[in-house]
């Protein structure tokens, strides 16, 4: 999950300074300079195939990006059969989630959710065990689905956790 988020993260090379892990070789190398990392939606699945255990591992996900990423914002949506309720936290804010839900799954709804609040994120990951079939079309951003089933969602990268 690191790795997917470090890869929205925009960089470029540059010159001063020089990449240090080369010098000691006599080669001056450029090295990379990462800015800072926009808005990510974080979309929970919240339905009732979704139990206490789980949400507990999604909330130490969440705080680990907020931690490591540091982007301007992360979006956390809470989505079962609906929106149920989302939530905004800003970089270096304390991450206390407060989920909702209970019903059913639809995953449509948490990128409609984006469109219709004009969100424009590096990537949206989708924290959930994948017991649905609606799926929307594939955005145009980049999407993760973390799950702890055997699944794999039709688009975007699909990545396995262990529960702990």
């Amino acid at each position: 999950m690191r790795d997917f988020v470090a890869a929205t993260t925009p960089s470029d090379y540059r010159w001063t300074p020089p990449n240090r892990r080369y010098i000691a070789s006599g080669l001056y190398l450029p090295s990379v300079e990462r800015r800072g990392l926009g808005e990510i939606v974080i979309a929970v699945d919240t339905s009732g195939s979704i139990g206490k255990l789980e949400l507990e591992q999604f909330a130490g996900e969440i705080s680990a990006i907020s931690e490591e990423a540091q982007p301007e914002a992360i979006h956390v949506v809470y989505c079962d059969a609906a929106v149920q309720s989302s939530q905004e936290f800003r970089a270096s804010e304390p991450v206390r989630l407060e989920p909702k839900g209970g019903g059913g799954t639809d995953f449509r709804h948490a990128f409609d959710w984006v469109a219709e609040n004009d969100v424009a994120p590096v990537c949206l990951i989708y924290l959930t065990d994948l017991c649905c079939d609606s799926f929307p079309d594939a955005p145009q951003y980049p999407v993760l689905w973390v799950t702890d089933s055997r699944r794999t969602a039709p688009f975007g990268e699909t990545v396995r956790i262990g529960l702990e």
